[in-house]
């Protein structure tokens, strides 16, 4: 197997590939920042590498530099208070459906779900969130804005919802509850949750497939209750 330092030497070409397509000119970070939090990332990739996985470096190492900057970008960019209400209301109506449908839920969908317009969802969905709450996070500063037109009862009625799905996630294994919260919070792939946990793509899909099962169950008796 090749040293740290040989991995490192590897993929170096990399860092700045991802800096150059992930910080823009605009962005609230410079373009070295991004750079030097590449190479952090690069650096722990090869720390953490493990052959026996079956996994090429190439592979590991782009999602750990790809994130370092992500990280580094979320860290730096302010959310404002509207954008928050959203991305929580979106995350909470994925969770929600994927466990009433068993499977992740298209566009269309959650659109019909939040009463939205596919158009209004599409720019929703257009801008990642660039700073991921916890779930606790995620209770503060959660109240509406009784001046603000959006502020309607349905939307309270969705955001409590949504609040309540994420409660319903830290009832969860701690593994089951990491898969949940990348899949849906984070937007990432089965094959990027399996490469970074160092797990199979296959044990992925269990865990997923799990952790709704045992959502359906501790939401059903809520539900019927209503």
């Amino acid at each position: 197997m090749p040293s740290e330092a040989e991995l490192i030497e590897s993929c170096l070409a990399m860092v700045r590939y991802f800096a150059r397509r992930l910080v823009p000119r605009d962005a609230p970070i410079e373009f070295e920042d991004g750079v030097s939090e590449g190479y952090v990332g690069l650096v722990r990739a090869a720390r953490a590498f493990d052959p026996e996985r079956g996994v090429a470096f190439s592979t590991f190492a782009a999602i750990s530099i790809r994130g370092a900057i992500i990280d580094a970008l979320r860290r730096a960019t302010p959310v404002s208070r509207r954008r928050s209400r959203e991305l929580r209301l979106l995350d909470g109506a994925r969770v929600r459906l994927a466990v009433e449908l068993g499977r992740d839920p298209e566009d269309a969908e959650i659109a019909r779900h939040l009463n939205l317009d596919p158009a209004r969802l599409d720019r929703l969905r257009g801008q990642p969130p660039l700073r991921l709450l916890s779930i606790d996070q995620q209770h503060e500063g959660a109240d509406l804005d009784p001046a603000d037109p959006e502020s309607t009862e349905d939307a309270a009625i969705r955001l409590l919802e949504a609040q309540e799905v994420w409660c319903f996630v830290e009832g969860l294994t701690p593994r089951e509850r990491e898969v949940i919260q990348r899949r849906y919070a984070r937007g990432q792939s089965q094959k990027e949750i399996a490469i970074e946990l160092g797990l199979s793509e296959s044990r992925i899909c269990q865990l997923h497939k799990r952790a709704l099962a045992r959502l359906r169950s501790l939401m059903e008796p809520r539900e019927r209750a209503a």
